[in-house]
């Protein structure tokens, strides 16, 4: 005697529901490493003398993730108009530094 066979199904819920993890799990991967990227050169930007003291002018790090989001830092970094600028360019990193200052002899 032979069995009714199941029918086979290509997209079962259990498949589906393992590859949504995996992107899931994919995405927070990917978000952590732009941090880390983002923190690594806001400290090579102090580590290397190109950051001031003045917290007024837009200085720090703008980081592209994906079209029309981007993480910078330091947070507050994200109002200013200069980052808008950056954003309505599509720049994918940039390192914001102060102006020098005049040297006087």
């Amino acid at each position: 005697m032979s069995t009714p066979s199941r029918p086979q199904s290509s997209g079962s819920p259990s498949r589906l529901s393992i590859n949504q993890a995996h992107a899931s799990r994919r995405q927070t991967l990917d978000v952590v490493k732009h941090h880390v990227m983002v923190n690594y050169l806001y400290q090579q930007q102090g580590n290397n003398g190109w950051r001031s003291g003045d917290e007024s002018q837009s200085q720090g790090i703008l980081l592209r993730l994906s079209k029309d989001s981007y993480l910078t830092h330091p947070p507050q970094l994200a109002q200013s108009a200069l980052v808008e600028a950056l954003k309505n360019l599509n720049v994918q990193v940039s390192i914001m530094i102060p102006p020098p200052r005049p040297y006087y002899d």
